[in-house]
Parts: structure tokens; C-alpha cells; sequence
């Protein structure tokens, strides 16, 4: 879990906050995101929130890996 403090509310995250969290959790705890089959995310149904969250997402998962499309 991870807050800013600095956006304007949960449902307009940050996009670097939201990166940074994701990569530090894989290499803290040694999670290869090649191996990850699924992501249950906030999904709050917004125009603003939930494409942020998407980039996120698909920004640390290229951190660590050049595949594509393994994750449903």
C-alpha cells in the first residue's frame, strides 16, 4: 500500500508512486513479474484513476522484463 500524499485523492493515484511501490515490492521480496498470472487492482471504474493505475502497473512490469502479453 502506498500514498503520496500528494494527489488528489485514492482516486487519482500517482503514477510514479504507483511504480515505485510495485518495483520495490518485486525486488524486496524477489518477485520475477514474469511469473505473476494475475493482478487485482483498485479498478475504481474512473476515466483518471484507473489508466494511472494501469501505467503503473505496465511500468515496473517493463522494469523487470521485455515479454509481452503473459499476464491475463
Amino acid at each position: 500500500m502506498n500514498q503520496d500524499g500528494t494527489t488528489n485523492g485514492i482516486t487519482a493515484p500517482s503514477l510514479r508512486s504507483q511504480q515505485q511501490l510495485e518495483e520495490s515490492v518485486y525486488e524486496t521480496f524477489d518477485i520475477n513479474p514474469e511469473e505473476i498470472q494475475m493482478v487485482e487492482a483498485h479498478g475504481t471504474g474512473t476515466k483518471l484513476g484507473d489508466p494511472i493505475e494501469f501505467q503503473g502497473l505496465s511500468r515496473s512490469f517493463r522494469s523487470f522484463t521485455d515479454q509481452k502479453g503473459y499476464c491475463s
